[in-house]
């Protein structure tokens, strides 16, 4: 049986939440990729996305990603663009459950907004339209959040309990 589990989703969707929540209910490690990126860098996202790119900030996402995949009985919340890095997805999950977390775009921009740390954790994609720039990103990872889970949480109207629960139930009734 697979100990691990990898959250998926866009930004906003409450991945940090539900995975800490998760970790402390199944008594296991959480690990949030983009802090962990951040301590690797010595800099926040936003910084090392100003200074160095996404190119930067992609590369050393990557190198996360590789080291939580060697790790078993963990709870892991990846950042939104996490599903970009094909190459280490196959080691993740043949080690680890991965679910992807869903939430409408309002939803998820009324939680990037009143988030005081978001500006720091989230820097824009673009420079455009808050609006329009998040759903050209979910048109592009959609179809590799749907190919990657394991399975679907509609996590938009649910607190983080009702999330956790609904998790903890599929681990004990898996599906046939």
């Amino acid at each position: 049986m697979k100990q691990s589990f990898y959250l998926i989703g866009s930004r906003g969707v409450g991945k940090t939440s539900v995975g800490r929540l998760l970790a402390r209910r199944l008594d296991v490690d959480f690990i949030d990729t983009d802090e962990l990126v951040q301590q690797q860098s010595g800099m926040t996202i936003a910084e090392l996305v100003g200074q160095q790119g996404w190119p930067a900030f992609r590369a050393i996402e990557q190198d996360v990603l590789w080291r939580c995949s060697r790790l078993d009985r963990v709870v892991v919340a990846t950042g939104g663009g996490a599903v970009l890095h094909s190459e280490v997805w196959p080691q993740i999950k043949e080690r680890g459950l991965v679910i992807w977390l869903t939430a409408p775009i309002e939803t998820v921009l009324q939680r990037i907004d009143a988030d005081p740390g978001s500006a720091s954790l989230r820097p824009p994609l673009t420079n455009g339209d808050q609006f329009r720039e998040y759903e050209a990103m979910l048109q592009e990872r959609e179809p590799l959040y749907r190919r990657l889970a394991d399975r679907t949480i509609a996590a938009g109207s649910l607190d983080s309990d009702r999330i956790v629960a609904d998790i903890i139930e599929i681990v004990q009734f898996p599906q046939q």
